[in-house]
């Protein structure tokens, strides 16, 4: 997802679920990166959007591929 991911939702996803290390709340990531918890809250949840519309983008293509190959049949 790195492509689909600036470097600053990478980090704010990986410190809010706890992917490299223990969970980290709103206001100790907010602190690292001099933003506001509510900034993080709404990079978090945009960052959550465009993890969802590239895997909706994937599974669409990956079924019209799939759609092609019965009409080949």
């Amino acid at each position: 997802m790195s492509h689909v991911l600036s470097e600053r939702e990478l980090t704010i996803l990986h410190a809010l679920y706890g992917l490299n290390e223990e969970r980290a709340q709103l206001k100790d990531v907010a602190e690292s990166l001099n933003i506001s918890p509510e900034r993080v809250r709404q990079l978090r949840n945009f960052a959550e959007y465009k993890i969802i519309r590239a895997l909706l983008v994937k599974l669409r293509y990956e079924t019209n591929l799939t759609m092609k190959d019965k009409k080949g049949m």
